[in-house]
């Protein structure tokens, strides 16, 4: 999650009453070493002031490690059933989407994990190199077409959030040598995903070491059931 990216999160989830809220589950947030380490802009803007409000926050993340509540596979039918028994209200689910060969169950099942009337916020990179973690599809939506895949929510806000250029991301990362090592690896790498074709791929993808990078960030709310 980018600098900019996590503090738009900051401030939706800031304007949200607690009832939207409370509990939530937050898809692919990654461990403490991650998000308090590795990006500690994420734990502080994101994380820190849903604790203080007292949300309760249940961390997912494909593998386990501390600071992760549930561990499991987002392509996993038996994993995404097993979600509704969490009992959370809300979800985050953050540059999740593009790491997923087959968005469709995740969406689905989102339909049933956040509460009607209950919120869900979701990030997406919209322009942006390829970065496999383990694949990116290059799924690079608009505001549009991320509210018409996710049809079973209304569209609350969203925005294309300037996030500046992938060289000065990498340069003041807290461990800066390894970051622009593994951007420029990523940079140079190319695509392979269902979306990949529509998309600039190979090297092409280096042009954001000095060009804006941006992400799709949008609210939701489920609709009443009917």
């Amino acid at each position: 999650m980018l600098r900019n990216e996590a503090a738009w999160v900051q401030r939706q989830l800031g304007a949200l009453p607690s009832s939207k809220l409370d509990p939530l589950l937050s898809l692919g947030s990654g461990g403490t070493e991650f998000r308090d380490g590795k990006q500690p802009w994420i734990g502080q803007s994101v994380y820190a002031p849903l604790e203080q409000r007292g949300i309760q926050v249940v961390h997912h993340e494909f593998v386990p490690g501390p600071g992760v509540d549930i561990v499991g596979d987002l392509t996993d039918a038996a994993f995404l059933d097993s979600l509704s028994t969490l009992g959370t209200r809300a979800v985050i689910c953050c540059n999740v989407l593009e790491h997923l060969d087959d968005r469709k169950p995740l969406v689905k099942i989102l339909e049933t994990l956040v509460a009607p009337g209950a919120s869900l916020v979701v990030t997406v990179p919209r322009r942006f190199p390829y970065h496999a973690d383990p694949i990116d599809t290059m799924y690079r939506p608009s505001v549009a077409d991320l509210a018409a895949d996710l049809s079973g929510f209304e569209l609350v806000t969203g925005e294309e959030v300037a996030c500046g250029t992938l060289w000065a991301y990498l340069r003041d990362a807290p461990d800066a040598r390894a970051s622009l090592l593994s951007g420029v690896r990523n940079a140079l790498r190319r695509p392979r995903g269902s979306d990949a074709s529509t998309q600039s791929t190979g090297p092409g993808s280096a042009r954001y070491f000095l060009r804006q990078t941006s992400v799709t960030c949008a609210v939701f709310e489920r609709l009443p059931d009917h």
